[in-house]
């Protein structure tokens, strides 16, 4: 293991970090109660499984800001709960005040963060953005995405979006890090998600989707249909690469894919680099390096289950 990562909150044994986006009160809100319920219990499994073997989860929320709190994995208790005002000024615990619910979703997200919320050691990024891996470097070598819809802000100025990336971006983050490959979850998995998953590609990085881990609207009971996600997504990158005239007034379209922003070596890149997969299909790749490299991996309690 390098220097880097031994201080780093990011992977403990491996060049891969799992990042989670916009699993936040304010989006879980997309889904049914009963949809969040199922969804959130999937999420607090999944980052309790990348936990065992090492992997610990970067967690992503959407706000106003583009900002790092970085891990402090060098501290003893690195792998205690960071506290909810952490939580709380990073935006994942802002909802939508007068929705129906608005309770019961609130119960369901409070207890997914007492059971499995970040640790001390594990990172958090509020990006601007839909693309958490967006920063000066991608809009230096691609002007042409100033042009279009890259945050959920109405009143967006490329004097704004200067001033936004002016601080460490994530990619720089994981850059130090030494990290090579991006396991991506979150929501919402045709727009948040896959976005962030092309910037990461842009910047040189590996990206697997674990589309179970994944959700949207689209669905809002999360019946977990993988195959479906993984053949949903899988086309919408086809359209974006090969026939962005396809999307019409999709959202992915006035965001990022006409063909006047996506240039060829991006194309390229985003065949290359982007895998649809499943937590399980990463896990096992997880597992495969340990037995080659006989990896120590970290205690584990349980999983939870949001109740």
């Amino acid at each position: 293991m390098n220097d880097s990562n031994k201080k780093s909150g990011i992977p403990k044994n491996y060049d891969t970090v799992h990042v989670m986006v916009d699993v936040q009160m304010g989006c879980i809100t997309h889904l049914s109660l009963e949809g969040a319920k199922r969804y959130l219990n999937k999420m607090a499994e999944t980052i309790e499984r990348f936990r065992e073997k090492g992997i610990d989860t970067l967690w992503v929320s959407i706000g106003h800001n583009n900002f790092l709190d970085q891990g402090r994995a060098n501290n003893v208790n690195a792998h205690d709960k960071r506290s909810r005002e952490d939580i709380d000024s990073r935006n994942f615990l802002a909802g939508n005040e007068g929705l129906k619910n608005l309770c019961e979703y609130r119960s369901l997200y409070n207890d997914f963060i007492e059971r499995c919320g970040p640790l001390r050691g594990e990172s958090l990024f509020e990006k601007r953005f839909l693309d958490a891996f967006m920063d000066k470097r991608t809009l230096n070598e691609n002007p042409m995405l100033y042009g279009h819809l890259l945050t959920h802000l109405p009143d967006e100025t490329i004097d704004k979006i200067n001033s936004a990336l002016s601080h460490k971006s994530l990619p720089e983050h994981l850059e130090e890090q030494g990290i090579k490959k991006v396991l991506i979850s979150g929501m919402v998995s045709d727009v948040c998600v896959l976005e962030s998953a092309m910037g990461a590609a842009r910047r040189g990085f590996k990206a697997e989707i674990l589309c179970d881990a994944t959700a949207s609207s689209r669905d809002p009971e999360y019946k977990n249909m993988r195959n479906e996600t993984c053949d949903y997504l899988s086309h919408k990158l086809n359209q974006i690469i090969f026939n962005p005239n396809e999307l019409h007034d999709d959202l992915i379209r006035t965001a990022i894919a006409c063909g006047d922003v996506i240039t060829p070596q991006e194309k390229t890149l985003f065949q290359s680099s982007i895998k649809m997969t499943s937590v399980d299909c990463a896990l096992m790749e997880i597992e495969q390096l340990d037995n080659n490299k006989n990896v120590i991996t970290r205690p584990i309690k349980k999983h939870f289950v949001v109740r």
